[in-house]
């Protein structure tokens, strides 16, 4: 088997595991996290590598299947998808049992409005003036992103034609340590919210320009 949908089989086990009724829950949890964690860094070494061979020369194989990188990176796409469905399953039963507890994460979409205006103002006064847009295209170079931080992500169509995409970066550690904190006590995560208001408030602005 190749190599890297072998190291996938591994990461599998460590999902059924997440899956297993007869785990405590939390570490249950524990290991859901582990198999998101296991595939970062795979995605960021592994397929990072296969990309990278695979621009200097397609034609290279690997000597047990045969399979170009490319064939290798759909393979490992495609069994990707697969086992993120079972992982989020796995983690929605999780999560709901740890509710049944009084845990839970708040969903910014349907917090209270009082909620949703507090931290809407946090991300006005801390986040945006600290970030912009980055308009990825044709004419313009793909930016640097940088490792572990996270990303909106923005598809510009006009049409069915693709015009081009729009980054947006936002991380955590922009959050002052104060809002971090309430969050976290509110039980709300601060990627969700800057998600969330993006495509909420953003989104309507990025979609006129790329009109234009």
């Amino acid at each position: 088997m190749n190599r890297e949908l072998s190291w996938l089989k591994f990461n599998e086990r460590v999902l059924e595991e997440a899956e297993n009724q007869e785990v405590p829950l939390c570490e249950r949890m524990n290991f859901v996290s582990i198999y998101q964690s296991n595939l970062d860094e795979f995605f960021r070494v592994r397929v990072g590598s296969l990309q990278d061979q695979m621009l200097v020369n397609k034609k290279i194989r690997d000597n047990k299947t045969n399979m170009t990188s490319e064939e290798q990176i759909k393979a490992i796409l495609k069994e990707v998808k697969r086992l993120n469905k079972r992982k989020d399953a796995a983690y929605a039963e999780v999560m709901k049992k740890v509710a049944e507890y009084g845990i839970t994460l708040v969903d910014f979409k349907t917090a209270k409005p009082e909620a949703k205006n507090f931290w809407s103002s946090i991300f006005n006064h801390e986040i945006v003036p600290l970030s912009s847009p980055t308009i990825v295209g044709k004419r313009q170079p793909f930016p640097f992103l940088r490792n572990q931080e996270i990303y909106a992500v923005v598809v510009l169509r006009r049409g069915a034609a693709r015009k081009g995409s729009v980054l947006f970066h936002a991380p955590i550690i922009w959050w002052s340590a104060w809002s971090r904190s309430r969050a976290e006590r509110e039980g709300i995560s601060c990627p969700r919210i800057s998600c969330s208001i993006i495509s909420a408030k953003y989104l309507r602005g990025i979609r006129s320009l790329a009109n234009r």
